[in-house]
């Protein structure tokens, strides 16, 4: 808990400045960030109904800190459960996808994915720099993770095809009975 605490002062500091009341820019679908945490107006009704049990509106999440404190904490929570790491949690937070999958994403004001998630561990206070090496091998191992997905989902390759046929066939072949090699014996001739 302490830790997603941490996780969310900085969210707050970068995000709003720890102001319950901001509101972010319009984008130019027209829609608009809220308080301290910056939920888009679309998320609240849908969030703050899965938290607290019944909807909010956006005017009624900007007047309650709780309710902002509480959202947050639990979507952020479950982005951190989510992916494994704040940074990708972070990710997520801004633009719905870890970082792997957000590549150089930005929002309405021009903020890519990577300058968010920096300034996410600057507020955290453990710069990028010093967190590279792990980060990359995050990013890394759920790039290997997202490429075999892919090269599943799209199903083997006819050399593969042909090399799981030929395994299968083998097998099968000795899992049968062997048959009686008869042509050393010499035929016997009749008695009697």
């Amino acid at each position: 808990m302490a830790e997603l605490t941490r996780y969310l002062n900085a969210l707050g500091t970068i995000e709003s400045g720890n102001n319950y009341s901001a509101l972010g820019p319009r984008t130019e679908a027209g829609n608009q960030a809220y308080g301290r945490y910056q939920v888009m107006d679309f998320n609240i009704p849908v969030w703050t109904k899965e938290v607290l049990g019944s909807p909010l509106t956006p005017q009624e999440f900007l007047k309650d800190k709780q309710a902002q404190d509480a959202v947050a904490a639990a979507k952020f929570g479950q982005y951190v459960e989510q992916t494994g790491n704040p940074y990708d949690a972070a990710s997520m937070w801004f633009s719905g996808r870890p970082m792997a999958r957000a590549g150089n994403a930005a929002d309405v004001t021009g903020t890519s994915v990577p300058e968010y998630v920096n300034r996410f561990a600057n507020a955290l206070g453990q710069p990028l720099a010093e967190n590279a090496e792990g980060i990359a091998a995050l990013n890394a191992e759920e790039l290997a993770l997202m490429r075999e997905k892919a090269s599943l989902d799209q199903g083997p390759s006819n050399k593969q095809r042909q090399r799981m046929i030929s395994a299968i066939t083998d097998y099968y072949e000795s899992t049968l009975p062997k048959q009686a090699d008869f042509s050393m014996l010499k035929p016997m001739g009749r008695r009697g």
